[in-house]
């Protein structure tokens, strides 16, 4: 039964090997997508939210300390709160920090 076995495992991988087509998809596709993914996502990270900051002055508290200390988050700073409410209506901010 073994030899059985063993006879159909090597002709139907006789069968794949001498078909150009079949080797090609299974073996060079899968190389060639993994280099277009690595090729299509390289760059650098984007900022994944965009918060604005409301100080009397128009500059950023020190940063690192609190929530100024998150990672790919973008603080802008802004003197009055008119305009980023605005930009907060216009979805230009995604969060407004007073």
């Amino acid at each position: 039964m073994w030899r059985r076995i063993l006879a159909v495992l090597v002709a139907r991988n006789r069968e794949f090997y001498r078909d150009h087509a079949g080797l090609g998809w299974n073996i060079f596709m899968p190389i060639l997508m993994v280099v277009a993914f690595a090729f299509i996502f390289s760059g650098a990270p984007e900022d994944q939210f965009k918060i604005g900051v409301v100080t009397e002055d128009g500059s950023l508290p020190v940063k690192g300390t609190g929530l100024l200390a998150l990672r790919h988050v973008r603080f802008v700073p802004f003197a009055s709160a008119e305009p980023a409410i605005a930009k907060v209506e216009r979805h230009q901010l995604d969060l407004l920090w007073t």
